[in-house]
């Protein structure tokens, strides 16, 4: 019987139980760049993601560059909804393999994996929205539309995972969107104005970085 999840430990637990399950059908889709545990599905990266979950309760996420589906299907036990949406083919297919998987544990009628760029998926019907180590690779036009988007919204909240200390890559514009500052930055200029962030950093020094933000109704 499949324990039931309530907290972010429950979610690191169950993707434990299914790890070599899920790394097998990773595998299966050939995908350049992404290794099959690119996620870090059980590791404290990714432990240090799911604990921002909880804070989703209720709501309608979309989660941007969803990759494998790993973070839509560990909100899913949380929110209300969920759109996965990716770009790229692997990644878009590895995630639609996750879906199915957990499907047979958890109920996943309310998760979505659309092969999408953010500006196709972003519309009115989402109060949230999980950005995780992919804001530095939308590039600027992404970037501004996720931005304005943002500034007419109250009742809203945001996770962005992120990697600090590294050069620009496709996005340019807040220095890239790596840096913890930048990234609050991009938040204040979006109406935000309180932050709560964590992170986890390596023993051989590689840190990785959460931070939530949430708009209250007017």
């Amino acid at each position: 019987m499949v324990k039931e999840i309530f907290s972010a430990s429950d979610v690191a637990d169950y993707f434990k139980s299914k790890k070599d399950e899920l790394l097998a059908a990773w595998r299966e889709v050939e995908v350049d760049g992404y290794a099959s545990d690119y996620q870090n599905i059980v590791g404290p990266f990714a432990k240090m993601v799911y604990k921002g979950m909880d804070r989703f309760k209720g709501r309608t996420v979309l989660d941007i560059g969803c990759n494998s589906g790993q973070n839509s299907i560990a909100v899913s036990f949380f929110a209300k909804e969920v759109i996965g949406c990716e770009v790229q083919n692997g990644p878009y297919m590895r995630a639609l393999r996750s879906r199915d998987i957990v499907s047979n544990d958890f109920p996943m009628d309310h998760v979505s994996i659309e092969k999408a760029d953010v500006r196709e998926a972003l519309n009115d019907r989402f109060d949230a929205i999980l950005a995780c180590k992919v804001l530095y690779w939308v590039g600027d036009d992404n970037v501004r539309r996720i931005r304005d988007f943002l500034k007419g919204k109250s009742d809203f909240r945001i996770l962005i995972h992120t990697v600090p200390g590294r050069e620009p890559v496709t996005t340019k514009i807040y220095n890239g969107m790596f840096e913890v500052n930048d990234i609050k930055s991009f938040l204040r200029d979006a109406g935000f104005e309180t932050f709560e962030e964590w992170g986890f950093k390596s023993s051989s020094g590689h840190i990785q970085t959460c931070i939530f933000s949430e708009k209250f109704r007017n």
